[in-house]
Order: structure tokens, then C-alpha cells, then sequence
């Protein structure tokens, strides 16, 4: 074995066991311990009622119809038109109101300026409200956040 490679060799075995003796924990010494995660602590099974919300960021008045449909039954139980001016931001609807038996999914669509969009939600913990609107460009948005 040639002289450089004997060095290089005896450097990566000396680089090896340097590397696993920082990496241990001290002698006498307990590892840190890792903390828990802050994930979900709400309870899938359990009701939790979804807000509908509508905002115009656009700068002109716009009509945004909103459907919510109960997708056990296929029952509509909230339809309407609104006009949104500029600038406006109002919640519209909650599930609550359908009177759900326990965790329910429900339909959202939202229909402005030619643009269908559509959502389904459930109404547990796990789900939030869902935003609709109408963007600085004059797109239709609908979405909603889950864990």
C-alpha cells in the first residue's frame, strides 16, 4: 500500500471514530428528550360546525351564488344569491343550521362571473370553515383548510 493511500485510510478510520465518539452522550448523561408533537387534539367523530364565508377583492360589485347541499340526503338546505360590493367579507352560512346528526358532509358550490367552483366538507373537528372569493384579478376561489 502506497503511503498516500495509507494516510487517506488511516484518516477516514480516525474521521469514523472521532464521529462516533461526538455523536454519543456523554457518559453519567441522559439523551434530551424529544418533545411531543403539537398535532390534532379534536375529536373526528365528534360535531363541529363549518362557517361559509364570501369576500370580494376584486373592483367591481359581483353576484356570487352559493349552494350547500347535504350530501346524505342530497337535500339542498341553503341557496342564495349575494352581492358582493368591493372590498366586502361576510360569513354567509354555518351547518348548524341544517341541524346535522352528528358528523355530516356537505356540498359547497359557489358560482360567480360564469366560474363554478365546489367543495366538500365535513363538519368535525378535523375540517374548517370554508372562504370563498373573488380575487384581485376577478377569479373565483373556494377552498378550506384540513388537518
Amino acid at each position: 500500500m502506497s503511503p498516500q493511500r495509507r494516510h487517506a485510510v488511516l484518516a477516514l478510520v480516525a474521521l469514523c471514530a472521532g464521529g462516533g465518539c461526538l455523536s454519543a452522550v456523554p457518559f453519567g448523561q441522559s439523551p434530551t428528550p424529544t418533545a411531543e408533537p403539537a398535532g390534532f387534539h379534536g375529536q373526528l367523530d365528534e360535531q363541529d360546525p363549518q362557517t361559509v364565508s364570501l369576500e370580494n377583492r376584486w373592483n367591481r360589485t359581483v353576484t356570487a351564488q352559493l349552494r350547500v347541499v347535504r350530501t346524505t340526503t342530497n337535500d339542498t338546505v341553503h341557496e342564495e344569491a349575494y352581492d358582493l360590493s368591493p372590498g366586502s367579507e361576510r360569513t354567509v352560512y354555518n351547518t348548524s343550521a341544517a341541524d346535522p346528526d352528528g358528523v355530516e358532509s356537505f356540498r359547497i358550490t359557489l358560482t360567480a362571473r360564469g366560474t363554478t367552483e365546489r367543495v366538500t366538507v365535513e363538519n368535525n373537528a378535523c375540517h374548517g370553515g370554508v372562504d370563498g372569493w373573488i380575487g384581485d384579478d376577478g377569479t373565483v376561489f373556494l377552498s378550506y383548510a384540513i388537518c
